[in-house]
């Protein structure tokens, strides 16, 4: 198995204040791609650091990416190094300085000339145009090793390996890529998924297993050891024992789930949101094309909106309260009504840190699905502060909704 080595660049990661996120990219790229990753190395925005974090890179080692520092500030400094260490000179590439150009012709703007810069590059090195970007990347291959610099940027970094690395990397890699599935779970810790899973001996045997910690719950991704046989008999014994917490095996999003249910059923959604504060509605509306299905959203925060704006009589949350099961039902009811929508959604809770009371903790919400037909309500406890909370509720709005939809929409209802 060939192996490789990351190195990231920026002051910013150095000294905390951004967290990694090309680094697990990389890297979980690379994995699968059939390469071993032996070293991740974070250097600051300093051109010796950057020429020595090169020189450490291991002999055995077949290629190494190097990601930020490729922009065009005078603390963009990525490209120098390459070229001292290399001992190339930098040279001004025409493709990549028409890519730049067309960026900004293509936004009715003129190139800055500081942007210049990024059309330099290393002599004899290979460009990669950036599908979402003006830094392109460039590689170089010596000593045996390919080097290749990349944005840091996270998105660009995900777009230069769908558009070209991707590929690469598996040509060259010689190896056959493992098979591998990802389960996506919601509403199970990681301790108690281990737990159950730990019953089922043969999946940890047949298969490797990684538990992966997201905002919105856990993944669990499995690796053949054996053959994809033994794969899919791991897979078999993971829906088996914990199929009620998986939402996803393919990798999409939530909202992207919902998307193609509501397209698929040809339903309209409004939302009503008290405690999310529009959470629910933005990840609705990250899908594009989300305007088929999504109709309106209204953050009703306070008990007045809730009576004027959604029609929620008084004296209901005078003897419920604001966040209960029935007051759901009617914002959910009546956002619906109000709207035209197929279905109507809505969420109230208490997010924290305060607001809390003996019966009704932080991180208690409701969570209400109505269309003409159906009905649910459902309370969830989230655990967390503020912002984990208003995250992990949209969650759990979502992943209810999906619910409701593969229940009460199948073909037969549909």
């Amino acid at each position: 198995m060939k192996k490789a080595e990351i190195i990231l660049v920026g002051d910013e990661l150095v000294d905390g204040r951004k967290a990694d996120v090309n680094g697990v990219f990389i890297a979980s790229e690379l994995t699968s791609c059939g390469y071993s990753v032996g070293k991740i190395t974070f250097c600051p925005d300093e051109k010796n650091s950057i020429i020595a974090a090169l020189e450490k890179c291991g002999k055995d080692t077949d290629v190494i990416f190097i990601a930020g520092g490729l922009g065009p500030t005078n603390d963009d400094l990525t490209r120098f190094a390459a070229s001292d260490f290399f001992a190339r000179k930098l040279a001004l590439d025409g493709k990549a300085l028409d890519h730049i150009k067309g960026i900004f012709e293509s936004k009715g703007r003129q190139m800055n000339p500081a942007n210049e810069i990024q059309a330099e590059i290393p002599e004899g090195s290979e460009i990669w145009i950036n599908p979402e970007g003006t830094a392109c990347s460039f590689s170089v291959e010596e000593n045996m090793k390919i080097y290749v610099f990349l944005p840091g940027v996270p998105h660009e970094v995900q777009a230069l390996f769908r558009e070209h690395f991707k590929r690469y990397l598996e040509r060259r890699s010689g190896e056959k890529p493992k098979k591998s599935i990802v389960f996506r779970t919601f509403g199970i810790p990681e301790s108690d998924l281990f737990g159950v899973l730990s019953k089922k001996t043969r999946i940890f045997e047949f298969s490797k297993v990684s538990f992966l910690p997201q905002e919105s719950g856990i993944d669990l991704r499995i690796e053949e050891k054996n053959g994809e046989d033994n794969l899919i008999s791991a897979r078999d014994e993971i829906v088996k024992t914990a199929g009620e917490w998986i939402w996803s095996e393919d990798g999409n999003n939530i909202e992207e789930i919902v998307a193609c249910l509501l397209r698929k059923f040809s339903l309209t959604i409004s939302v009503a949101e008290s405690c999310t504060g529009g959470y629910i509605s933005n990840m609705l509306t990250d899908v594009p094309g989300s305007s088929e299905y999504f109709k309106m959203s209204i953050v009703s925060y306070s008990d007045r909106s809730k009576n004027e704006i959604l029609g929620v009589d008084p004296l209901i949350i005078q003897k419920h309260g604001s966040v209960s099961p029935v007051t759901a039902e009617k914002m959910a009811q009546n956002i619906r009504k109000i709207s035209g929508s197929d279905i109507g959604m809505s969420s109230t809770g208490i997010a924290g840190p305060t607001g809390a009371t003996a019966e009704k903790p932080v991180g208690l919400l409701y969570v209400s699905i109505s269309s003409e037909k159906y009905k649910q309500t459902e309370r969830y406890i989230g655990f967390g502060g503020r912002k984990k909370n208003k995250i992990s509720f949209s969650f759990f709005a979502l992943n209810l909704l999906r619910r409701f939809l593969q229940n009460n929409y199948d073909e037969k209802k549909a």
